[in-house]
C-alpha cells in the first residue's frame, strides 16, 4: 500500500518541484560529479544504524546482553558511528552530513527533543496493540483502532503549535509543555491499564499525541529560526534522519524491554514441570497467551502486563527528558 503513495509522490515532486539550476562547467563529467558523492559516509552511517537496531531488537531475545555477540554489535556500531564522524570532519569532500551544523543554535538541542519524543510514541503505539490482543483476545485490525487517539492527537498538537507560533512566535515554552503534557499518557497507562481497559479508557493516549505533535512542529522551528537559508536542506535532513530512527528505536527498545521483563516475570512465578515449554511459547507467541486457561492464563498475563508497564517508564522518561532540554533551547522571537 505504500508504493502507490511513494510513487504519487515522487511524480508530483518531477512535475511540480521547481529547482534554480546552477550553471555545470564544461570541465566537470558526469564522473567527476560522481566522484563527489559521500558513498564511505553513507556506507558507514547505514551499517551503524543496522547494528545498533540489530542488537536493540534481537538483545536479550536471541542473545544474551552480556554475550559476545552484544558486545560485537554495539562495539562495532560505536565504531562504525566514530569512523562516520571521522570520514564527514577530514576525509568527504561533499559529506552527505557536514558536522559543523550541529554547532548552530538549537540544532542538537531540537533533534535531541525530537529523537526522545518520537521514541516515547512509538514505543507506546507498539505496545497497545499487544496489550488489547493479550488482554480482551483483540484481532489486529480491532487492537488498531485503540491508536486513532494518539494519531488525532499529533494532529491536533501540529496545529496547535503552529497556530500559537504563528500568533506569537514564541516556541520555547511550548518545547517545554509538550513533554510534560505527553508524559500524563504514559502516566495513566502504568496505573489503570490493569488488563481490563474500557474504550473510554483508550483516550488516555491522547495526550501523548498531542505532546509528540507540539514538540515535532516546535522542534523543527526552533531548529531553522537561527539557521542562514543554505544550512536548512542539511539541517533537515538530518532531523528526517533521526526521526525515522527514532521510530525505530522507540519500537526496538520497547520490544526489547517488554521481552526482558516478560521473561524475568515468568521465570520469577513459574515452576515445576512444563513450565520452560510455556514460558518458551509465551515469549514467542503473544497470542499463546491468550489460549491459556484458568490461573496459568492469569500468572502469565500478569507477567505480560508488567513487561509492558516498563516500556511505559521508558516513554516517561523519554518525554520528561525531551521536556528537560526544551529548557537549553535558545529563543528567537520570529
Amino acid at each position: 500500500m505504500q508504493a502507490p503513495c511513494v510513487a504519487l509522490a515522487a511524480f508530483l515532486v518531477i512535475i511540480k518541484l521547481e529547482v534554480a539550476q546552477k550553471a555545470a562547467s564544461d570541465e566537470e563529467t558526469s564522473l567527476s560529479k560522481l566522484a563527489k558523492v559521500d558513498f564511505l559516509g553513507t556506507g558507514l552511517l547505514g551499517s551503524a544504524i543496522v547494528a545498533i537496531t540489530g542488537l536493540l531488537d534481537q538483545g536479550g531475545k536471541s542473545f544474551a546482553w552480556n554475550s559476545w555477540l552484544a558486545a560485537l554489535m554495539g562495539g562495532g556500531g560505536l565504531l562504525l558511528l566514530i569512523s562516520f564522524v571521522i570520514v564527514e570532519a577530514f576525509v568527504a569532500k561533499e559529506p552527505i552530513f557536514n558536522l559543523r551544523i550541529l554547532r548552530r543554535p538549537n540544532v542538537a538541542t531540537s533533534y535531541t527533543i525530537a529523537f526522545l519524543q518520537i521514541t516515547a510514541q512509538l514505543g507506546m503505539l507498539f505496545s497497545i496493540p499487544l496489550y488489547f490482543q493479550v488482554t480482551e483476545n483483540a484481532s489486529t485490525t480491532a487492537s488498531g483502532v485503540h491508536l486513532v487517539p494518539a494519531v488525532v492527537g499529533n494532529t491536533v498538537g501540529g496545529l496547535l503549535a503552529g497556530g500559537f507560533i504563528g500568533k506569537t512566535g514564541r516556541y520555547k515554552a511550548l518545547l517545554i509543555l509538550a513533554g510534560l503534557i505527553a508524559s500524563i499518557s504514559y502516566v495513566l497507562l502504568y496505573f489503570f491499564w490493569n488488563g481490563h481497559t474500557s474504550s473510554w479508557e483508550s483516550l488516555y493516549i491522547f495526550p501523548g499525541g498531542i505532546g509528540t505533535g507540539i514538540a515535532s512542529a516546535s522542534a523543527f522551528i526552533a531548529m531553522t529560526a537561527l539557521l542562514a537559508p543554505e544550512e536548512m536542506a542539511m539541517a533537515t535532513a538530518g532531523y528526517m534522519l533521526l526521526v525515522s530512527f527514532a521510530m525505530t528505536a522507540g519500537v526496538t527498545t520497547s520490544n526489547s524491554v517488554l521481552g526482558m521483563e516478560f521473561q524475568r516475570q515468568l521465570r520469577r512465578n513459574l515452576r515445576g514441570s512444563g513450565s520452560e515449554k510455556v514460558i518458551r511459547r509465551a515469549m514467542a507467541n503473544a497470542g499463546y497467551i491468550s489460549q491459556l486457561k484458568g490461573q496459568l492464563r492469569e500468572i502469565v498475563l500478569d507477567c505480560y502486563l508488567s513487561g509492558l508497564k516498563q516500556t511505559y517508564i521508558v516513554s516517561f522518561l523519554c518525554s520528561i527528558g525531551a521536556a528537560f532540554f526544551g529548557l537549553f533551547i535558545r529563543h528567537h522571537q520570529l
